[in-house]
């Protein structure tokens, strides 16, 4: 099956609302990034309690290699184990939710012969290195501006329902 998620940098892909994955184009990216986005860094939450020691341990290794695919990177943060697949699975979830992270994208599986061998395994990379590969432009305004610029944006294109939903999920209202 061909994938329809755009790897091109035109748009983010994540589980950034509720758990739920959607795409943000590039343009309307920054505005995302300043509504939903944590102003802190991952290090700087886990050492305040807000972060979990696995969605550190996680960041610290996509960090370290971005586009890491997912069976590299649960080998990386020591989760390989059966038991450790909730917990790793929590701490991209939680990475995702507060913008630190995003899918990049999807890589096959070879073997040793360099054949597709098995099922393709997600890839990672931190936003902040997405937002330079992608040449997206951060705002230098406040969340509150960046509200109400996504506000109007949402409501030129948006049913009067899908405002609503969306208004919700961003925390406008």
């Amino acid at each position: 099956m061909e994938s329809s998620i755009p790897w091109d940098g035109s748009a983010a892909y994540g589980k950034m609302i509720k758990k739920k994955a959607i795409l943000v184009s590039r343009e309307w990216f920054p505005y995302v990034h300043k509504v939903l986005g944590l102003p802190d860094v991952p290090d700087t939450r886990y050492r305040e309690g807000l972060l979990s020691k696995a969605a550190l341990d996680v960041y610290q290794c996509i960090q370290h290699k971005e586009g890491i695919d997912t069976r590299e990177l649960r080998s990386q943060a020591g989760m390989k184990a059966k038991e450790m697949k909730s917990t790793f699975d929590n701490a991209l979830i939680e990475l995702q939710g507060s913008l630190d992270i995003v899918i990049s994208g999807v890589k096959e599986r070879v073997n040793e012969l360099g054949e597709i061998n098995g099922w393709n395994s997600t890839s990672y990379e931190t936003v902040e290195h997405w937002i330079a590969s992608s040449r997206v432009k951060e705002l230098s305004i406040s969340r509150e501006v960046a509200a109400s610029i996504l506000q109007v944006k949402l409501a030129s294109v948006c049913s009067p329902e899908a405002f609503t939903y969306l208004q919700k999920q961003f925390h406008l209202k």
